[in-house]
């Protein structure tokens, strides 16, 4: 399993060719059975996520998620 921040599919493929860098990847990693889990997208959904974070950071009042 591979743990990343950001996520390597950021919009939706249709064909996986290999034809591109993201593509041969997620290739790459079917082919060996290797998951990958992004937590950037989980993280700024949370409740409490990046974003919550920030705007506490940042002393926001009025804050919606």
């Amino acid at each position: 399993m591979v743990v990343c921040f950001h996520p390597i599919i950021f919009s939706g493929i249709k064909k996986i060719t290999g034809k591109n860098y993201v593509e041969r990847s997620v290739l790459k990693a079917i082919k060996n059975d290797i998951a990958i889990y992004a937590v950037h997208t989980a993280l700024d959904n949370h409740k409490n996520g990046v974003n919550k974070i920030f705007s506490d950071a940042l002393g926001l009042i009025t804050q919606r998620f």
